[in-house]
């Protein structure tokens, strides 16, 4: 059975919930165990339980990775990379600033509350989170652009 690990930061958020609670009934219907971890707190918290979790073929970490400074994030990469199977697959939701790194003005104002509101967080773009995915040791990253404003970005372990 396929096992997918949606990590989310937290529940009562609406766009997290549906993020999730709309991929549940396919994933059941196609017999894919989908479990859902909630880092309300912090995420670095919880490390160790995280590290514990192994042989999923998919993690889907969602509106994550801007709270992070880039070192933090690559050390989550490889807690993701840890927990796969060999073919597994991380799957990086954000917000997705451009080659300019000024733009989208979406995604460019949020990076300005995240160094307000976090104490290392930006926005960043799809060549950044493809060269931590190296760092983390996955191979071929790609970007997929979902609208202006966000993509997903996807690592797969060798």
């Amino acid at each position: 059975m396929k096992k997918v690990y949606f990590l989310i930061q937290e529940w009562n958020h609406p766009a997290s919930r549906y993020r999730v609670l709309q991929y549940i009934p396919y994933l059941k219907e196609s017999q894919i165990d989908a479990k859902v971890a909630l880092f309300p707190d912090s995420f670095l918290k919880w490390m160790k339980f995280f590290s514990e979790i192994q042989e999923y073929d998919v993690v889907f970490v969602s509106n994550l990775v801007h709270i992070y400074a880039p070192e933090t994030n690559i050390g989550i990469l490889k807690k993701c990379y840890e927990a796969l199977e060999s073919g597994g697959k991380v799957v990086i939701h954000d917000f997705l600033l451009d080659s300019s790194g000024a733009g989208p003005l979406f995604p460019a104002l949020f990076s300005l509350c995240m160094l307000l509101g976090t104490c290392e967080g930006a926005s960043y773009g799809k060549k950044d989170l493809e060269t931590w995915l190296l760092k983390a040791g996955f191979k071929r990253p790609k970007a997929v652009r979902l609208d202006k404003d966000s993509g997903l970005v996807i690592g797969e372990k060798q």
